[in-house]
C-alpha cells in the first residue's frame, strides 16, 4: 500500500491527513499482528501447517474456513494489484514511459509475477520474506546511523 499511496502524498494539502493516516494504518497493522499471535497461541497445532491462520480458523468450522479463504484470496489479490500498480507507476516515472508503453510494461510485469508465483507460496514465504526482513533491518540501521550523523552535525 505504501507504494500506491506515496505518490498521492504530494497532492495532499493537509499534512495532518497523512500523519493520521499513517498512525491509523500502524494501529491496524498492530491489531492484525496481535490477532494473529492470539489465534496461534489459542490453536498452537496450527503452527505446523503451511498456512497457520487458515488452519487455526479451520478449527472453528468449515463455514469460517470458506469465509477466511475468500478474505485471504482478496488480500492476496489486493496486495498483488497494489504492487503491480506501484511497479508500473515507478517504471513510468523512472523510464519516462508513455501510456502505451506503460501498458506493455504492466503486461510484462504481470507475466513475470505469474511465472514467479509458480514456485509456490511456502517457498516464497520461506525464502523471499526473510530476505526482505534482513534487508529491512539493514536499511533501518542505515537510517538510524544517518539520523545520528545529522543530529551530531547540527550540534
Amino acid at each position: 500500500s505504501v507504494g500506491m499511496i506515496s505518490p498521492l502524498i504530494s497532492r495532499q494539502k493537509n499534512r495532518r491527513t497523512y500523519i493520521y493516516g499513517t498512525l491509523f494504518g500502524t494501529a491496524l497493522l498492530l491489531l492484525i499482528a496481535i490477532s494473529i499471535l492470539l489465534a496461534v497461541f489459542i490453536v498452537p497445532e496450527s503452527l505446523s501447517a503451511e498456512l497457520p491462520m487458515f488452519a487455526a480458523i479451520g478449527g472453528f468450522g468449515k463455514a469460517f474456513s470458506y469465509i477466511y479463504a475468500v478474505l485471504l484470496f482478496g488480500g492476496m489479490f489486493g496486495t498483488a494489484l497494489t504492487s503491480l500498480v506501484s511497479l508500473s507507476n515507478y517504471a513510468r516515472l523512472k523510464f519516462n514511459l508513455t501510456n502505451g508503453k506503460t501498458i506493455a510494461a504492466t503486461v510484462v510485469f504481470s507475466v513475470a509475477a505469474y511465472m514467479a508465483s509458480l514456485f509456490g507460496f511456502d517457498k516464497l514465504i520461506g525464502t523471499v520474506y526473510p530476505l526482505f526482513g534482513y534487508f529491512g533491518i539493514l536499511i533501518l540501521a542505515l537510517i538510524l546511523i544517518n539520523f545520528i550523523k545529522l543530529v551530531v552535525k547540527k550540534s
